[in-house]
C-alpha cells in the first residue's frame, strides 16, 4: 500500500481531495495531478522532494484539499476554448499556517491541468535561482511578489493555440476528453 514510504511532512507528501472521482462538486481529478507531481518529486524535482514545502490540491474551489493554506495550492476549474472546456488549475502560492495564524495563498495564474507539473517545475527553479541563503519558500514568495512568477508561467497559461493541442482537453490521469458536468454541491469536508 505504500504506507511505509518516506516523505511525511515533505513536498512529496501531497494532500488532495478525491475530486471528480467521487465528488459531485469537483471539476477536475486531483489524483492525476498528485501522481504526476509525485513522480516529478522522485525524478525531475528530486532535490526538492525532501523540503518542507506543502502542495495541496482540490478538484474545485471548495477547499477540501486545503489548497488555500499550501505553499503551492491548486484548485480545479474549467476554461472554455471554442465549444469545449479545458480542465485547469488555479495556482495559489504562499499559503501557510502556524500556531494562532493563517496566511491564505495568493492567486497566481490558471493553467491547463496537463501543464500544471511544468508550472511547479518552473516555480521551483525560480525559487532556486532567486532565493536568498536559507530563505524559506514563504519568505521568498513575500519578498519577490507575483509578477516574476507570472512572467515565468505566462506561456503555460496561454490557451490561444489550445485547439491544436488535443491533449489539453484531457485531464491528468484520464484517457477520455474532459466533459464539464458538476452535479449538486457535495463537499467531502
Amino acid at each position: 500500500l505504500g504506507l511505509a514510504e518516506a516523505g511525511a511532512g515533505r513536498m512529496v507528501d501531497i494532500t488532495r481531495c478525491p475530486g471528480a472521482d467521487t465528488c459531485l462538486s469537483a471539476v477536475t481529478h486531483p489524483r492525476g495531478l498528485a501522481l504526476a507531481l509525485e513522480q516529478m518529486c522522485h525524478n525531475g524535482l528530486s532535490p526538492w522532494a525532501d523540503t518542507t514545502l506543502s502542495i495541496k490540491i482540490s478538484g474545485c474551489p471548495n477547499a477540501c484539499g486545503h489548497h488555500h493554506i499550501a505553499d503551492l495550492g491548486f484548485f480545479g476549474m474549467a476554461l472554455k476554448v471554442g465549444q469545449r472546456h479545458v480542465p485547469c488549475y488555479q495556482i495559489l502560492v504562499g499559503g501557510r499556517t502556524a500556531v494562532g495564524q493563517a496566511t491564505f495563498g495568493k492567486r497566481l495564474l490558471r493553467v491547463p491541468a496537463r501543464r500544471a507539473p511544468e508550472a511547479i517545475k518552473r516555480l521551483m527553479n525560480l525559487y532556486q535561482e532567486q532565493k536568498q541563503p536559507d530563505e524559506p519558500f514563504a519568505a521568498f514568495v513575500d519578498r519577490v511578489g507575483l509578477a516574476a512568477r507570472e512572467r515565468a508561467l505566462a506561456d503555460l497559461a496561454d490557451l490561444t493555440e489550445a485547439a491544436s493541442q488535443p491533449e489539453l482537453f484531457i485531464d491528468l490521469g484520464e484517457t477520455e476528453p474532459f466533459v464539464l458536468e458538476a452535479g449538486k454541491g457535495e463537499c467531502a469536508a
